[in-house]
């Protein structure tokens, strides 16, 4: 999770919060607009110091942004009713001060963004996610705990680093666009890596680290993979059939004390989507269950159960390929048999998709690579209503009881 400043007041924790609540491209682009709007009106208070409130290429390019008011207003702009005013109390020096920000800024998002990419483009999935995962703790280290010194060198014979980040293919570059620099270290008979971005350059890299993983599925889009939207009810498995998109288990329709009973979906109830998951109550009534839908099997699976009253989730955890997961979902590769991908939920929240999908494209040797983008979507699409679904339940227990 990104760190937040609230109420923002300086130049560089608005410039942050913009980085950190919208695209990387929105902000480039909101960067680059008030860069070329401060110096023009610096070179002519009298004729570029005034922009008209209504001006559509400000509001498109800066104020619609979510912190985009603040973050002009941080430029220099103040604004009135009828206008965007230069701040007449800022002299030239300062406003020139505040560009050179922005313009930093902007540079260390374009770098980070560039080595994501790169990292993304050339390792395997959970290669790239371990390489970005590092690069984001060792800034958030250093933001968190800015009086310790020590947070900012890391030895180059550092197992994780070595491990996770150096060993990737364009994870030197990575750490080198978050800001850090191979130095001699004398004192620790060695070299280390030393940041040295400033703390406002810093949260802007964490910032675009953050986005990894949106960056990635965006560039996948791009490419002709398109993910499904909310409403759309169709997609397409890798083996080729056309499945129906589940749809979480609504918070209005769970009355915990009025669900039906687990022998419901035993008596014939069929399921309409793949993964489609259903609550129901166990015989006693002192827990509700959570089921899915197996769309190639055709019967329900049972994957966690609440107690009542409670809002913890006890998950039942399936065994796939020798390791324990929280959710399955079942693969036909066109044969009709169901091929099991394991899907973990615990132990710091829902892994990425792509990690996923990769292990599971390692474990059958007749898929390839060329299937990891689409595998990814369909886990997205189907572990998406399962999670909510629990979310929802959760809603209600703390409602209901």
């Amino acid at each position: 999770m990104a760190l937040r400043w609230e109420g923002a007041t300086t130049p560089e924790e608005a410039i942050a919060q913009l980085v950190e609540l919208n695209s990387p491209e929105r902000c480039a682009s909101a960067f680059s607009t008030a860069v070329q709007l401060v110096e023009a009106a610096i070179s002519d208070r009298a004729r570029f110091g005034t922009i008209k409130a209504g001006a559509k290429t400000i509001r498109s390019r800066i104020l619609d942004l979510s912190g985009g008011a603040l973050f002009f207003e941080s430029a220099g702009f103040r604004a009135t009713e009828e206008a965007h005013v230069l701040d007449k109390s800022l002299d030239e020096a300062e406003l020139r001060r505040r560009v050179g920000l922005i313009k930093r800024a902007s540079a260390r998002a374009e770098a980070v963004l560039s080595a994501v990419v790169g990292v993304g483009d050339r390792n395997a999935p959970a290669v790239a996610v371990g390489a970005v995962k590092l690069a984001r703790t060792y800034a958030h280290n250093i933001l968190t705990q800015e009086a310790d010194e020590s947070k900012r060198r890391i030895s180059a014979s550092n197992k994780s680093l070595a491990a996770r980040l150096l060993s990737a293919a364009g994870g030197a570059e990575l750490l080198a666009a978050v800001g850090f620099a191979a130095r001699a270290d004398p004192a620790n008979a060695g070299d280390s890596f030393v940041c040295e971005a400033p703390p406002d350059e810093l949260r802007v890299a964490l910032a675009t680290l953050d986005k990894a993983e949106d960056v990635w599925a965006n560039l996948a889009a791009r490419a002709g993979v398109k993910p499904l939207l909310p409403g759309e009810t169709r997609t397409r498995t890798a083996d080729g059939d056309a499945t129906r998109v589940a749809e979480p288990v609504a918070l209005s329709s769970i009355v915990v004390a009025e669900l039906p009973p687990a022998s419901s979906l035993a008596a014939g109830r069929m399921g309409v989507a793949d993964m489609e998951p259903a609550l129901v109550s166990d015989e006693s009534r002192s827990a509700v269950l959570l089921f899915c839908w197996m769309g190639v099997s055709k019967q329900w699976r049972q994957f966690a159960r609440m107690q009542t009253p409670s809002t913890t989730v006890e998950w039942v955890r399936p065994m796939v390929a020798g390791a324990h997961f929280e959710l399955v979902i079942e693969v036909d590769l066109g044969d009709g048999k169901p091929l099991e991908l394991g899907y973990h939920v615990q132990e710091g929240g829902p892994e990425n998709e792509y990690v996923a999908a990769n292990r599971f494209i390692g474990q059958h040797l007749e898929l390839n690579a060329n299937f990891l983008e689409e595998i990814a979507r369909n886990v997205r699409n189907r572990v998406a209503p399962v999670l909510q679904t629990i979310k929802n339940l959760i809603a209600a227990m703390e409602a209901q009881f």
